[in-house]
């Protein structure tokens, strides 16, 4: 089921794109919502994305995050990105500062190296109060075992953020998301076993 999701998704791409065939958002769409209803992450992301920009369908914002949703909760990283952007500019949803930075440290965490540069201007904007709830909700999450979160909050530790660095605690964090297979948090242990010599004196 899921294969014939990704070769649906695959044949909403070309009629999107007008690869080999002729160009259609209609088409495309209709691939995509029968990827998208067997599961497929891409479909439900490209979904959100047309719909949002109102490419074969009226112009639907909160419509678009409805399948960024979908996508995020299969961590699709591209779809956390758009979550974190829609909530820091308020596009769709109301502005949100605190769930911005949830779903940008997601995004982050599967690999999105530029939500990891958009969560680091947000934090710049933030206020102390904004600041303090985000890194709560971090740290219940990680508490729980969410890996996504903990490797978050190990990057807070590691840089402060608002707070004392702490780059031991930095390091045992990283090592519980490493652990739960989160492969952001095996490069970053890999990284700083090599360079980070200051994070391992306390170890």
């Amino acid at each position: 089921e899921r294969g014939n999701g990704q070769a649906m998704t695959r044949l909403g791409d070309m009629f999107r794109a007008g690869r080999g065939v002729a160009s259609g958002a209609a088409e495309a769409m209709a691939w995509y919502r029968k990827a998208a209803g067997r599961g497929d992450a891409a479909a439900q992301f490209a979904l959100g994305e047309m719909t949002r920009g109102g490419e074969g369908v009226k112009a639907d914002a909160a419509g678009g995050l409805d399948w960024y949703l979908k996508a995020a909760a299969q961590d699709h990283a591209g779809a956390a990105r758009q979550l974190g952007r829609a909530y820091e500019k308020g596009e769709g949803v109301a502005a949100d500062s605190v769930d911005a930075y949830g779903w940008y440290a997601a995004a982050s965490a599967l690999g999105e190296d530029e939500a990891r540069r958009e969560l680091d201007s947000l934090v710049l904007r933030m206020s102390p109060g904004e600041l303090e709830r985000s890194h709560g909700r971090t740290a219940a999450a990680a508490a729980k075992g969410e890996v996504k979160a903990q490797y978050q909050q190990g990057l807070v530790l590691e840089k402060g953020e608002g707070l004392r660095a702490d780059p031991s605690g930095a390091v045992k964090i990283f090592r519980k998301a490493a652990d739960g297979g989160l492969l952001a948090a095996q490069l970053k242990l890999g990284y700083i076993f090599y360079f980070g010599a200051e994070h391992l004196k306390a170890e």
